[in-house]
C-alpha cells in the first residue's frame, strides 16, 4: 500500500530534475549489514524515472553490496511509450549499477506499465526479474539462507 501510495505521488508530481543515488546505495549497504537481513536472501531495487547522475562516485557502495551477496535491479519508468534521449541516458547509467548479467536485470518501461511488468511478477519464474529473483532464492535456500521476497 506504501508503494503505491509513493508511485502514486511520483505520477503527479513527475519532475525531470537530476537523480543522485550514492548516498541512498551506502545507506542500503548499511541496512543489509546491519543484521536485519543477515540470513535472508538480498534484493535491490533501483528504480528511476531520468539519468543517475552520479554513477561514477558508486563503485565504493557498489563493492560493498556486492561483497554482501546482494542482488541489484534498476527500472527506468519513462513518461511516454516512445524513448527521450532522458530514458537512453537513464538505462545506460542503470544498466552499469545492476548485477549481472546486465541485461537480464534492468528494464526500461513506461510508468503506467511498473504495477504489471515489475510488481505483479516479481515472483513469476517466467517474468523477467522473476527467473532471476525465484533462481537467487532457490540458490539462498540452499545454502541455508532463510525467507526472501517470494515467499
Amino acid at each position: 500500500a506504501e508503494l503505491g501510495a509513493d508511485l502514486d505521488w511520483h505520477e503527479v508530481h513527475y519532475a525531470m530534475q537530476q537523480t543522485y543515488i550514492a548516498q541512498a546505495l551506502e545507506y542500503a549497504g548499511l541496512m543489509f549489514q546491519s543484521g536485519a537481513g543477515n540470513g535472508r536472501v538480498k534484493i535491490l531495487l533501483i528504480i528511476t524515472d531520468g539519468k543517475i547522475y552520479d554513477v561514477s562516485q558508486l563503485g565504493p557502495a557498489r563493492a560493498v553490496l556486492d561483497s554482501q551477496g546482494v542482488e541489484t535491479f534498476g527500472v527506468v519508468l519513462r513518461r511516454f511509450a516512445t524513448h527521450t534521449q532522458t530514458d537512453i541516458d537513464a538505462e545506460a547509467a542503470v544498466s552499469t549499477i545492476v548485477s549481472e548479467p546486465k541485461a537480464d536485470h534492468y528494464m526500461n518501461i513506461p510508468l503506467d506499465d511498473f504495477a504489471g511488468s515489475v510488481l505483479k511478477d516479481f515472483c513469476d519464474p517466467n517474468s523477467k526479474f522473476g527467473k532471476i529473483i525465484v533462481s537467487f532464492q532457490r540458490r539462498g535456500a540452499a545454502a541455508g539462507k532463510a525467507g526472501g521476497p517470494c515467499g
